[in-house]
């Protein structure tokens, strides 16, 4: 029994030689400069097995120039689908490519390219959180030999993938292998892998378009598309990773996997998902939000008022991105596994009468909680140069200013259907119905059409009085410039004044 063991802690700590620079022509380690413990890790599991001749490639991170080239390349494939299940809604933890991802396969296409410009002829390529098991050096003895090769047919000119890494569960420590061998199963082997150059150069030149993570691409889509690659795993595994699966030492520089405190703040902080919604409602404070989400719910759609809904949401808020929306349940969500970004499939302008809704906005402008819809709104809207509060001051010119400029972001992101609250309803289902996001459009409309939501708002409890405007108030208040553009406004969107 002594012995077993002695002989088991010998081979961890002493593995059997081998000349490794007769068997690789150069061999590679992909490490973030900034990644210094992985760095020295690397150092010395290369010292352990016996290796000496190698070299730190630098690899490229998510924030770097290349990264955004390829997000804005149109080359990268975006969502929807889900890249991995190829469904719109899905469950799948990572269903966007994101940048370190992209940071991830450009770092293997910088290794491609200089294995092919040195004109190496076989090389090992290796991440920087492997581990290499205690029976590493006599599987390579054993798998990379002549006989080995000529055993499998093995054509060192033709394409070559040797995947010899794997994120394991459990790491095979119990045991002395006296059998090393091939086999052609497909596993993720991102952590060590050996390829020619033949192998390089096909990496290389389908490597135009990003439709999934690097390790699919090289262990899994590149065979399927090519057929006469050879490719083989070592059996049993020799490198294990230490970033992912089974003993976790690193953090995972990709998807973190929240292996503590720290890491589960950056798990919570990193962006992984998009999810899929049907509708997103854009319009000015007061001017129907609540009401389209009321009328979207009775044609059997769930898009919330201020708050998300199965099909989508209705919020003027949702109109310009901040990172702090005044309430409501909008933006991006959080949850423990990352950040959940939302995608929305259709854009829905809601306008009311600018005559009607002035009113309403001077009141909006004015008591809401904290003044945040204001300010909200003013801080988006710089151009215009607004006051600090709406007290004293010009209270028409000022609503309607910014109910055009509001609008007028709206129209920018070039919204799928415009609805006028007062006539649109017919239209609005038949556009649904259209895109078969309703079966039928068999509605009362003009009652819906009559149906008041959300006209009496109180604001702190107390219901304020709107102010008795005639059009002519309204219209004789305004400075020459802003009736022109109001003008505009109702000619453009159908409203008469």
């Amino acid at each position: 029994m002594f012995h077993n063991i002695f002989t088991k802690i010998h081979a961890y700590f002493y593995p059997k030689q081998v000349d490794f620079s007769a068997i690789f022509d150069h061999i590679y380690v992909i490490n973030l400069k900034r990644c210094l413990d992985r760095k020295t890790h690397t150092l010395r599991e290369f010292a352990r097995v016996g290796i000496k001749a190698y070299e730190f490639i630098e690899a490229v991170d998510k924030d770097d120039p290349e990264v955004e080239q390829w997000m804005q390349s149109g080359n990268v494939t975006s969502f929807p689908p889900c890249f991995r299940c190829g469904q719109n809604r899905c469950h799948c933890a990572n269903n966007i490519l994101i940048s370190q991802q992209i940071g991830n396969w450009c770092s293997f296409i910088k290794v491609w390219k200089d294995m092919l410009d040195k004109n190496y002829d076989f090389c090992l390529i290796c991440e920087d959180d492997l581990k290499f098991t205690h029976h590493f050096n006599e599987s390579i003895q054993t798998l990379f030999s002549l006989e080995s090769f000529e055993k499998y047919k093995i054509n060192k000119h033709q394409p070559l993938l040797i995947r010899l890494g794997k994120g394991l569960e459990k790491a095979h420590k119990k045991k002395i292998f006296k059998k090393h061998y091939f086999t052609q199963d497909k596993t993720m082997s991102n952590p060590c892998f050996a390829i020619n150059r033949a192998m390089a150069k096909l990496l290389l030149e389908n490597a135009y378009k990003i439709n999934h993570t690097s390790d699919v691409y090289i262990h899994e889509q590149i065979i399927q598309q090519h057929p006469e690659i050879q490719h083989f795993t070592a059996m049993p595994i020799p490198v294990s990773e230490l970033s992912s699966c089974g003993k976790i030492k690193f953090y995972s520089e990709i998807r973190p996997k929240g292996i503590d405190v720290e890491d589960k703040i950056r798990q919570k902080n990193t962006l992984i998902r998009k999810e899929y919604k049907e509708i997103r409602c854009l319009s000015h404070p007061r001017c129907g939000s609540g009401y389209i989400s009321f009328f979207l719910k009775q044609m059997g759609l769930d898009v919330g008022h201020e708050n998300m809904g199965a099909n989508g949401i209705s919020s003027w808020m949702l109109t310009v991105k901040d990172t702090d929306y005044p309430w409501g349940d909008i933006g991006e969500s959080k949850t423990a596994g990352g950040i959940h970004h939302y995608y929305f499939a259709h854009t829905i302008q809601v306008l009311r009468h600018p005559l009607s809704a002035i009113p309403s906005i001077i009141l909006e402008n004015q008591y809401s909680k904290d003044n945040a819809s204001y300010l909200f709104r003013r801080k988006h809207l710089p151009h215009l140069t607004l006051p600090e509060n709406a007290f004293g001051n010009n209270m028409i010119e000022l609503a309607v200013k910014m109910y055009l400029a509001w609008n007028a972001l709206i129209n920018d992101q070039h919204p799928d259907f415009v609805f006028r609250i007062e006539y649109d309803q017919e239209k609005l289902a038949q556009f649904l119905l259209e895109r078969q996001l309703i079966q039928d459009t068999l509605k009362d409309f003009n009652a819906l059409r009559e149906t008041k939501i959300n006209t009496e708002k109180h604001y702190l409890g107390i219901k304020y009085e709107k102010p008795k405007l005639s059009k002519n108030d309204i219209l004789n208040t305004l400075p020459t410039k802003t009736l022109q553009q109001l003008h505009q406004f109702c000619q453009q969107y159908g409203y008469v004044l």
